[in-house]
């Protein structure tokens, strides 16, 4: 929300300017005018490619191939198993199958700053709507590719 009031202030500014431009010297507002739609496209282009998660599409698919002998695996429903190494370019250190559906794979943890809760985030294979082995507060997950997706969860109550 306060990138798009800096950005709306930015237009104003820029119209503004723009105007005044325009009254001295109109070769000046050309460049300027051609700029700030550079710079605009930038942001707007740059906006696009965090939203869709392209970067981390890009590296899951080239990673793809490490994960899915797991995936098949004869892991018990419902038990964590360390890992402990990279797979593709991500270091994974558990994985496990939910008994409610998904195969997870956890490639970080951290504090989420509030008290001894932690938040656990990596790739998951169909998983599930209710949560993962690593947490079901704040359990989040979005598409990557296929049955491929990336998910973040706490395992605060």
């Amino acid at each position: 929300m306060i990138f798009f009031a800096y950005l709306i202030a930015f237009n104003l500014q820029f119209v503004f300017s723009a105007i005044k431009q325009v009254r001295k010297n109109p070769d000046d507002a050309k460049t300027s005018f051609l700029r700030f739609l550079s710079g605009t496209a930038i942001v707007f282009i740059t906006f696009a490619i965090s939203w869709l998660n392209i970067p981390r599409r890009i590296a899951f698919y080239y990673s793809k191939p490490s994960f899915e002998p797991f995936v098949n695996s004869d892991l018990v429903p419902g038990r964590e198993t360390k890992i402990g190494r990279k797979l593709g370019i991500w270091y994974v250190d558990r994985y496990a199958v939910d008994s409610r559906g998904g195969t997870y794979f956890r490639i970080g943890s951290d504090m989420d700053g509030i008290g001894p809760d932690v938040v656990s985030y990596g790739l998951a294979f169909n998983p599930n709507k209710q949560g993962s082995p690593f947490g079901n507060a704040s359990y989040r997950y979005s598409h990557l590719t296929g049955d491929w997706y990336y998910f973040s969860a706490s395992d605060d109550w």
